[in-house]
């Protein structure tokens, strides 16, 4: 009966919720990040790269949340993981600039995964400015399943290609000087309890399994657990840190295993393709987390803006 109500409620927009974009709101959620680039915090920094204020990183909308749906349902699963979100980008936030968010499920399946019986909810959020433009879509999938005693498991092989290319100090590259096979320049995080509990509170996030450990234990997990949408951030700010900011057109990512707090994660990318576009050059990149073993549990894809050299 669950599984119908869910179907029944697909395409069903919520009500729009309207948010402040508000300077001390982007810092915090930055700083729970632990992205330093300067257009986030300093307004001086962000009109010299041609902003009015400063600007959030990628994936600070998932700070604005929508209201409840017009045709609640329920899952019939106790726990829920964040299984990924893709992307699409059209202008980047900036402060003082408020967002409306409207939210609808588009689809739900139920499935025999690695934990146990699942249902995989897909749903929709449009983040419009206040001009009625659209700012950006996001596609989030959640993870609903009962509790298992080993964690799912991902893992890509590390892929070497020529040396990385990029640019210091958040200084955006040439288009001319991208080739396919490249490797972007990593990032290294190593989170910690204390970088996961101000994330929840940046982000809004507050599932205890990401800081309470005796919650976790009690759903089957051997430890806290990072969030998804922290790993995607993690990779939003090593494509930012290349490309610079406002350069990510779209991202993807999937959130294929789980990893603890302590432990180091190495963003990484590749140059896959590129084109020409109207205002610069699109590059096509594959990007992924690698941990301390070698593998990786979180990897995807992104598409980001770069300008012409000389331009």
């Amino acid at each position: 009966m669950t599984i119908e109500c869910m179907r029944a409620a697909r395409g069903v927009e919520s009500d729009p919720a309207l948010h402040d974009v508000e300077p001390g709101a982007i810092r915090r959620f930055a700083e729970a990040v632990g992205d330093p680039n300067p257009v986030y915090r300093d307004r001086n920094a962000a009109r010299r790269a041609g902003y009015d204020d400063i600007i959030a990183p990628p994936t600070f909308l998932r700070s604005l949340t929508p209201d409840p749906a017009r045709r609640p349902y329920s899952s019939p699963y106790p726990e829920v993981l964040d299984g990924g979100s893709a992307w699409r980008y059209l202008k980047p936030v900036q402060a003082g600039q408020p967002i409306s968010v409207t939210s609808k499920l588009v689809d739900v399946k139920e499935r025999e995964g690695r934990i146990g019986p699942m249902l995989i909810a897909t749903t929709e959020l449009r983040y419009t400015g206040a001009d009625g433009g659209l700012t950006a879509v996001q596609r989030s999938t959640l993870i609903h399943y009962k509790p298992a005693t080993e964690a799912p498991a991902g893992a890509i092989p590390r892929r070497e290609g020529p040396a990385a290319v990029g640019a210091p100090g958040n200084e955006a590259i040439a288009f001319e000087e991208a080739q396919v096979g490249q490797r972007i320049p990593p990032l290294e995080k190593t989170p910690t309890t204390r970088q996961l509990v101000m994330y929840a509170g940046a982000s809004g996030d507050f599932y205890e399994v990401h800081y309470d450990l005796a919650f976790a234990k009690e759903t089957g997990l051997p430890n806290v657990i990072v969030h998804g949408a922290l790993k995607n951030a993690f990779l939003a700010q090593m494509l930012t840190d290349w490309a610079g900011a406002g350069s990510i057109e779209e991202m993807s990512v999937r959130y294929e295993g789980m990893d603890e707090p302590g432990a180091r994660l190495r963003c990484m990318g590749m140059i896959t393709g590129k084109k020409e576009g109207a205002a610069g050059g699109l590059v096509s990149c594959r990007v992924w987390i690698e941990n301390a073993a070698g593998g990786a549990a979180t990897s995807g894809s992104a598409v980001v803006r770069m300008p012409r050299g000389g331009s």
